[in-house]
């Protein structure tokens, strides 16, 4: 059996990450917030979504075929090894610099075509920030692939924390949103120096040498990567054209009311995003050595793990969403409550899809995974141009519900057919799970209209997160072994 220690020693530390990863978005989005205002902040939140687009266009998939054959060589074929690494890094520095090239000598011409004055600039700074993040996140796929989730993980910190100190000092400079990307794009330039010095000097230097140059490897990562390519430029249609179509139609203010609210769901999925992170070479492993059987296993754990967690979580965001708003971020962002209610449930259908479809890459299925992410990308773009003018960013928030949901959905269908993970024991544990939820949810509704400040706000959620806790105990959704574990 696939050892459970590993798999919690490496969640730990993904944990620590992305609780660092939490608590430095969030207290960033608050500083921007309230330094630049929604005007302003939407206009920052505008260029990010290009500029992730072409984060997404750059990489095109080679980071996670590199990882795959990585982890499967590691186990295999030890000597192919670091031909794998050579050739998905050529890869992924040729797509990366044309894609930087375009964007930096096109920051003109999109501006021109997007309607939105004053861009230029911030386009062409942000073709640093498209580089370096490409780079970083190669390097973390890469030592996941090796199992060093502890070093990809002090990758996050070390980004996070920079990101406070950078954006916090440009900005309060005057700087304004040039000086928001100048510090995410030093942050990715530091996580990454610090990170490739680790993989070399702790992995790469150690691995068998293997002088040949093998073309039918460098094809099978270039032909399995295609499909990887699809998803990814279908994850960059449906993860960002909302906010670009968006800012084409209503301008900047209406970005930043949408935006704060897909920030505030997309850090919500950090518990999850750090479990998959460290599962997922896992189900490889797993398969080859013990079948689909062990594979079922690690995933209806973390599945279970995560209903845990995300149901409760999202009925209470939707509960305290206006007090949050008001009187963290400031009564001018109220507009964005209804967003962020809305997109609660799509933090549920990221963090499913966080433990499934890195998983589903590993074991082989990517070409499934990106025929149904292409469908739900056009989907996608479908429903926010139709959306978008009539409803607004309630609109841009359905759409990408109804489209995230099916393609989550569909993806755990997928592991279903890899692991054969479902049992009666998933069902039972669901129906425990939403009567700790109700529980939860009935005092907390009762307590909301009474909040006065940030006092009562924190006090209201501590309740909550109380119940919560004394019901999954009750119902032995959470052991004490669990929580040792974890510690």
């Amino acid at each position: 059996m696939t050892s459970i220690s590993r798999v919690v020693k490496g969640f730990q530390t993904e944990l620590v990450a992305k609780g660092a990863a939490i608590v430095s978005g969030l207290i960033v989005m608050v500083l921007l917030a309230r330094l630049l205002g929604p005007n302003k902040l939407g206009q920052l939140f505008y260029v990010l979504s290009i500029l992730s687009i072409a984060h997404l266009l750059s990489n095109l998939g080679f980071p996670q075929s590199g990882a795959r054959y990585v982890a499967e060589f590691l186990e295999e074929n030890p000597s192919k090894v670091r031909l794998a690494i050579r050739v998905s890094l050529g890869y992924l520095l040729l797509s990366s610099l044309l894609v930087v090239l375009v964007l930096f000598l096109g920051s003109g011409v999109l501006e021109s075509v997007l309607g939105e004055s004053n861009i230029q600039k911030l386009l062409m700074v942000g073709a640093a920030y498209v580089f370096f993040r490409s780079l970083r996140y190669y390097i973390r796929r890469i030592l996941q692939a090796f199992g060093a989730v502890p070093w990809a993980s002090a990758m996050v910190v070390v980004t996070e924390v920079a990101n406070l100190i950078f954006i916090f000092g440009l900005v309060s400079l005057g700087l304004g949103a040039i000086g928001a990307i100048a510090g995410y794009t030093l942050a990715y330039c530091l996580s990454f120096f610090l990170g490739a010095a680790v993989f070399y000097t702790q992995f790469y230097r150690s691995l068998p040498t293997d002088s040949s140059f093998d073309i039918n490897l460098a094809g099978e990562i270039l032909k399995y990567n295609f499909s990887l390519a699809l998803t990814s430029g279908a994850n960059a249609i449906e993860k960002e054209t909302d906010t670009v179509l968006i800012g084409f139609f209503l301008g900047p203010s209406m970005v930043g009311f949408y935006a704060l609210g897909k920030r505030i769901a997309n850090r919500a999925r950090a518990p999850a995003e750090a479990l998959g992170f460290t599962l997922a070479p896992m189900y490889t492993e797993a398969k080859l050595s013990e079948g689909s059987t062990e594979a079922g296993h690690i995933y209806r754990q973390a599945l279970v793990n995560i209903l845990v967690l995300y149901v409760p979580a999202v009925v209470g965001l939707v509960l305290v969403a206006r007090p949050v708003v008001k009187y963290i971020f400031g009564s001018e962002f109220l507009p964005a409550v209804p967003v962020i209610r809305l997109l609660a449930l799509l933090t549920l259908f990221q963090s499913i899809g966080y433990i499934t479809g890195n998983g589903l890459d590993y074991l082989g299925r990517a070409k499934d995974r990106a025929k149904i992410k292409g469908v739900s990308a056009v989907l996608n773009l479908i429903l926010n141009l139709f959306l978008i003018p009539v409803w607004g960013i309630i609109g841009a928030a359905f759409a990408t519900i109804v489209t995230n949901g099916i393609y989550n959905l569909t993806n755990v269908y997928f592991m279903h057919q890899e692991t054969d993970f479902w049992r009666h024991g998933v069902i039972w544990a669901c129906s425990k799970i939403l009567l700790v939820t109700v529980v939860m949810a009935a005092p907390v509704y009762v307590l909301v209209p009474h909040i006065r400040g940030v006092f009562s706000l924190v006090l209201v959620i501590f309740i909550g997160i109380a119940i919560w806790i004394v019901g999954s105990f009750a119902l032995s959704l959470i052991t004490i072994s669990d929580i040792r574990r974890v510690i």
